[in-house]
This record gives structure tokens, C-alpha cells and sequence, in this order.
């Protein structure tokens, strides 16, 4: 319920709320580990192309929801959308 809830709030906004607007500072070694995760990550969620962009949210969605305690996941989960909303003005 909560994912539906996120992606009406991002559809709301505009796309280039979303697009990568500076240029980032990402290690070898971190882009070694995502690009290694492209090929486990679209089949399962049949997506056609993985950017680092697509990842980063969908791993911290899936540690949120695996290794956050009820608590903690009640603390983060208004945290963000508050974040969010500020983020868009």
C-alpha cells in the first residue's frame, strides 16, 4: 500500500525531479558491485535496462524492508515521505 502511495507521489512530480542533475562521485569499486547486480536484477523485476538510478531505490526499498525493525521502519517511512515532499518544492 505504502508503494502505491510513492509512485502516485512520484508521478506527480516532474520527471527532472528525478533525473541526475550533478555529476557523481561513485567508486570503481561501488559501480563494480552494481553493474555485477544488472544481470540478477532485470530478469526478476523485468526491467529493461538497470541504471544506477533505478538501483539505488530499489536497494534501500529492499533494506528498509528486510533489515529495519517494525520501529525503526515506522521511524524511516514518514521521515522520507516528509523529506520527499520538501525535496519537490
Amino acid at each position: 500500500m505504502e508503494n502505491t502511495n510513492e509512485k502516485a507521489n512520484q508521478k506527480d512530480v516532474s520527471n527532472s525531479f528525478f533525473k541526475a542533475k550533478k555529476t557523481a562521485k561513485i567508486s570503481p569499486y561501488v559501480l563494480l558491485c552494481l553493474n555485477t547486480l544488472i544481470p540478477f536484477i532485470e530478469e526478476p523485476e523485468n526491467e529493461e535496462k538497470s541504471t544506477t538510478n533505478d538501483m539505488v531505490p530499489m536497494l534501500v526499498e529492499n533494506y528498509t524492508s528486510i533489515r529495519l525493525t517494525n520501529r525503526q521502519r515506522e521511524g524511516y517511512n514518514p521521515m522520507y515521505e516528509h523529506l520527499f515532499d520538501h525535496a519537490k518544492k
